[in-house]
């Protein structure tokens, strides 16, 4: 049961991160996910499976992992605005605040 506890405060530090996340689900879970242990600790195995996807995506976003995100429409417009850049302006930069993200290249935002 102590290793389920351990689990579940490293799960709550590494809330908001895609990556470990998906690690969870992907490696971890299966070894968790038995009938025999909800019995014998089943608050301790619904701490461990509980996940707010909202509280999860807001975390995230605050955090700034823009680059953990694969935001289609962000990436569509990066390539527009670097098609499109003209001898002046060599750099595209990027601007975040939740829940906005601005591109600027020159003097062009593109807000999504």
């Amino acid at each position: 049961m102590q290793k389920i506890d351990m689990l579940v405060a490293e799960r709550e530090g590494q809330k908001g991160s895609v990556p470990e996340n998906s690690r969870f689900v992907t490696y971890d879970a299966k070894y968790y996910a038995h009938p025999e242990l909800y019995t014998a600790a089943p608050e301790r195995v619904d701490a461990l499976f509980s996940f707010d996807a909202v509280e999860q995506f807001q975390t995230a976003v605050r955090m700034g992992i823009l680059a953990e995100l694969t935001w289609p429409l962000f990436e569509q417009e990066y390539v527009r605005l670097a098609e499109n850049l003209s001898s002046k302006d060599q750099t595209i930069k990027v601007f975040e605040s939740y829940p906005a993200v601005s591109l600027v290249a020159g003097k062009r935002p593109r807000d999504h």
